[in-house]
């Protein structure tokens, strides 16, 4: 009788779960429905204008790396904004002339502390710059792409960009 409610449980929640298909990817697809799950949670307003790329020029891990630590990081700062109302994240991608466009801009709490032109993690420990960006900027490097960073009054701006390259070496142009 137990498995049987376990079942019925994990059906019924499963069931209520809205599965977004946004990128055309489908391991970026399930990372992106998880962190929608996850925005909802902790009351976070995230919206995804996602262009259909293969997204075949990034390796899957750095893939995963970049939208997942972006998000995380994201989602960590929107959290902290006492009123629900006020937490939000848009992600956006394109592809603009053969280079790739991550933007992501989220609601924060605070300024970021900024220590030659790193920003330096809140999080407790000898680390300065955060786990997350630095896997962001060591995943975009790899492709000869680059990481942008802006703070302004209570939002958070990350823009990551890499050029896109087809199969046979050509750039990818709109």
């Amino acid at each position: 009788m137990e498995r049987k409610k376990l079942a019925d449980k994990l059906i019924t929640h499963a069931s209520d779960l809205e599965r977004v298909t946004v990128s055309g990817n489908p391991l970026l697809d399930s990372l992106l429905n998880h962190k929608l799950m996850e925005a909802r949670e902790k009351q976070i307003n995230l919206q995804l204008f996602l262009n259909t790329v293969q997204y075949d020029f990034l390796e899957a891990m750095d893939l995963c790396s970049i939208f997942g630590n972006a998000l995380d990081n994201a989602m960590e700062a929107a959290v902290q904004i006492p009123e629900p109302s006020g937490r939000w994240i848009r992600l956006k991608t394109a592809v603009i002339q053969g280079i790739w466009v991550l933007k992501v801009e989220n609601s924060c709490m605070r300024m970021p502390v900024v220590e030659n032109g790193k920003y330096i993690s809140s999080k407790p420990g000898p680390r300065r710059e955060g786990i997350g960006i630095s896997s962001i900027r060591y995943c975009a490097g790899k492709y000869n792409g680059t990481v942008e960073i802006t703070a302004e009054e209570n939002a958070f701006v990350l823009r990551v960009t890499v050029p896109v390259f087809e199969s046979g070496g050509q750039p990818v142009l709109p």
